[in-house]
């Protein structure tokens, strides 16, 4: 929802110059009835029941979602694998496109001040990491094989049942080395695979360009972001939802931001603003 504009200034998605556009284009297609007239409550479960009964044609779904659709669709819909397809990268009328990276840290290893040996845990990591094929997805002829070009291909049921979680046991990765390993947990399944192989890996290796960074992944927890970011969020969802049902003009834009800015929005774009002026060396 916050990004940065070419200036360096800290924007809220609303502010975006292409917002309005985003919101016309969305009338359009409920207009023209592309979109479920059920759009503002359909959930994951319903939006994959609607697909799987083929009262969907298209939906927006992650390799989670294919893995519970596919099969469905497969049996009840008698459909095969040339019957699916897959939209990846979509650009603009200009002719460019951006998605943003997603970067995280999502655990952090921590030794306890009062441990008596620290250095054991660190050479305990690090013999880890040497073994993290091992660990990681497990032994080759056994868990896993390597196919024509080189790459992991999981042996099942056996993988699923002794390595699939097994990536928790990592402290830390060697990162070109897990950046292989990794797609070897979506070749589990060929409804998770086939739409990964299509979008994520083809966008990676054919228009690697389009991916910027997420300029807020590493930011630490700010006190008024914490506050006020997740009543920002719903108040923006509820108002969208509104200019899908037409209760909402654009015109209402003004007052809608002046009550967001009130609301905490001015607050949590300063806190940010001073962070990312700071990190990266305005």
């Amino acid at each position: 929802m916050w990004m940065v504009d070419e200036n360096g200034k800290v924007i809220y998605m609303t502010e975006h110059e292409n917002f309005p556009k985003m919101i016309e284009f969305m009338q359009k297609l409920m207009n023209e009835g592309l979109l479920d007239r059920d759009w503002a409550v359909n959930n994951t479960t319903t939006v994959n029941e609607k697909l799987s009964s083929g009262k969907a044609i298209i939906a927006c779904s992650n390799r989670t979602g294919t893995l519970v659709t596919t099969p469905v669709m497969m049996e009840s819909l008698g459909l095969d694998w040339d019957d699916l397809a897959y939209i990846g990268a979509l650009y603009g009328n200009d002719g460019t496109c951006t998605y943003m990276r997603t970067e995280a840290i999502n655990q952090v290893t921590c030794i306890l001040k009062n441990a008596k040996h620290p250095e054991h845990v660190i050479n305990w990591i690090n013999i880890k990491q040497q073994n993290q094929l091992y660990l990681n997805i497990g032994v080759e002829g056994v868990h896993f094989t390597y196919d024509e070009n080189g790459e992991i291909n999981p042996i099942n049921p056996i993988f699923s049942e002794e390595r699939g979680n097994s990536f928790w046991y990592l402290n830390s990765t060697d990162e070109e080395a897990f950046a292989k390993q990794w797609p070897a947990r979506v070749r589990k399944s060929q409804a998770m695979w086939e739409p990964f192989d299509a979008v994520t890996n083809y966008a990676n290796k054919h228009t690697p360009e389009i991916f910027v960074p997420n300029t807020f992944a590493f930011m630490p927890s700010l006190e008024n972001y914490a506050k006020y970011n997740q009543s920002l969020f719903k108040s923006t969802s509820d108002f969208v939802l509104q200019l899908m049902a037409g209760t909402k003009k654009l015109s209402d834009m003004p007052t809608f931001m002046k009550d967001w800015q009130n609301n905490g929005g001015d607050k949590v774009r300063a806190e940010m603003q001073a962070w990312y002026d700071e990190f990266y060396g305005k």
